[in-house]
């Protein structure tokens, strides 16, 4: 993201991510150091994706409010003042399986 300040730059990491689909559901696969855990960031706001370039509007919700993503892709509520990076609320470290279908 152009706009990101601080951003957290792993080149030699290997997330080795993969989806694997077993008996009907669909799982994402990847492995995570510790430094991710770490990074300094901030909820995603309207505010701070300021406006969609080609549109020249705001990000928001469907029915014109704010948008403020302080949930994850599985809706539990992420840490307002430094939020994990990514659409998993603190996943952790090591090889993680999150079924995500």
């Amino acid at each position: 993201y152009v706009k990101e300040t601080n951003p957290l730059i792993l080149s030699d990491a290997d997330p080795a991510p993969e989806t694997v689909e077993t008996e009907g559901h669909v799982s994402f696969r990847l492995t995570l150091g510790p430094a991710p855990q770490k990074a300094a960031t901030t909820l995603v706001t309207t505010e701070r994706l300021g406006r969609a370039k080609v549109a020249d509007l705001p990000y928001e919700n469907p029915d014109g409010s704010p948008l403020k993503i302080n949930t994850d892709y599985f809706g539990n509520a992420r840490n307002d003042t430094n939020p994990a990076p990514g659409p998993f609320e603190h996943p952790g470290a090591g090889r993680i399986v999150l079924r995500v279908w």
